[in-house]
């Protein structure tokens, strides 16, 4: 999606609201926590590169929250698995990663205040990696910027 971008924003526009209706509908039909995380986790980066910032920060804060409560459940049923076997790990991870590469670190401040050792560990290595993965500001879109 982050290619449309730049080349045409209407095509974004369009894609974005279609994730939009059928998210409404599948978030309907599944009742698993753990298979609407990722689907949720996708729609806030859609939300983000078509500009619908409140939605990101929105959409974003529940995968934050839901992965965390996730998380912590699973490392109470399976305290024998590591950390990144854990269920929510991996969403968790990918949005805060993904919102500190477009230099947006308020995820990761939520996150980060985790009592688990190993998950804060993990947690400030996707953090570096999403900073590290950071595009030139001339050559980055910045959603914030481009508003709809």
């Amino acid at each position: 999606m982050q290619g449309l971008v730049k080349s045409q924003p209407g095509a974004i526009k369009r894609i974005y609201d279609d994730q939009i209706k059928d998210f409404d509908i599948i978030s309907d039909d599944i009742k698993d926590e753990d298979q609407k995380l990722p689907v949720t986790a996708a729609l806030a980066k859609s939300a983000y590169y078509a500009g619908d910032i409140e939605k990101f920060s929105s959409l974003s804060l529940q995968v934050t929250e839901r992965a965390l409560k996730l998380f912590r459940k699973s490392v109470h049923d399976h305290p024998e698995k590591p950390a990144d076997s854990q269920a929510g790990y991996l969403v968790l991870m990918d949005i805060v990663e993904f919102s500190l590469s477009h230099d947006i670190p308020s995820f990761f401040y939520v996150a980060s205040q985790t009592d688990d050792p190993a998950l804060k560990t993990h947690l400030f290595l996707y953090a570096a990696k999403g900073m590290a993965e950071r595009i030139p500001e001339d050559l980055q879109y910045d959603a914030r910027v481009h508003r709809k």
